[in-house]
């Protein structure tokens, strides 16, 4: 996998409501990911 990465998450919503709570998990779990490898992830929230 090339550095950096993009990742964009669709109809995060949707997702929500057939995950719940789970959802929310990899949404924090990304976040952090973002915050920690400094400009090598980015999250796009759709």
């Amino acid at each position: 996998m090339t550095l950096p990465v993009e990742l964009t998450w669709v109809n995060f919503q949707t997702s929500k409501d057939a995950l719940g709570d789970y959802a929310e998990s990899l949404r924090q779990l990304f976040q952090e990911a973002e915050e920690e490898l400094n400009g090598q992830f980015q999250l796009n929230i759709q």
